[in-house]
């Protein structure tokens, strides 16, 4: 398999494998509002899909070159991107919140 092609797949795999390790802390509380309307929502999941894809596109420019990743390296990279960004949304995000939260700002907070 291309080299290139090898690490895309890794790191979205990594992305789609924290995504379901995120759901299945949640499996207690999946009952609660918030996260009923963020199941429902399309816009969290195009959100996730549009995460998981560009986290293979970003490992694809991030590791160009002539020394490509081993598929553990770009799968742990496909699980730290996602939770970087997230980080980055919830602080860039934080601050007084008024009225109910829309399901894409929660999944860019992290909850």
């Amino acid at each position: 398999m291309n080299l290139a092609l090898q690490t895309m797949l890794a790191s979205s795999f990594g992305a789609a494998v924290q995504e379901i390790i995120y759901w299945y802390n949640l499996r207690h509380s999946l009952n609660e509002q918030k996260y009923r309307e963020l199941i429902g929502s399309v816009g969290y999941w195009f959100a996730l899909s549009a995460m998981v894809l560009g986290t293979g596109l970003a490992a694809y420019f991030w590791f160009a070159g002539d020394k490509w990743p081993t598929s553990k390296e770009a799968m742990t990279f496909g699980i730290a991107l996602p939770l970087l960004v997230k980080q980055i949304g919830s602080a860039a995000s934080s601050g007084v919140r008024f009225g109910p939260e829309k399901p894409l700002i929660s999944y860019f907070r992290g909850y």
